[in-house]
């Protein structure tokens, strides 16, 4: 599941999220913006392409210990 791939790392792409799930880039999208209307992540920096969603909450969690990524 894609919301699951942010708790190991709290930074991806839809291109990176694509080829983790071994998806379509659309079908990556379309879970993407499900994320995003959730509030769960949200877009870094302004650009067009490529573009970089963040779970800043999850983020949080992993610096200061209190979520343990699966080793």
């Amino acid at each position: 599941m894609a919301l699951d791939l942010f708790t190991e790392n709290p930074y991806w792409s839809v291109g990176s999220l694509s080829e983790r799930l071994g998806v379509a880039f659309s079908t990556a999208q379309r879970a993407m913006d499900r994320i995003e209307s959730l509030g769960v992540v949200s877009i870094v920096g302004e650009t067009r392409r490529n573009r970089i969603y963040c779970a800043w909450d999850i983020l949080e969690a992993l610096e200061d210990g209190s979520l343990s990524p699966h080793l």
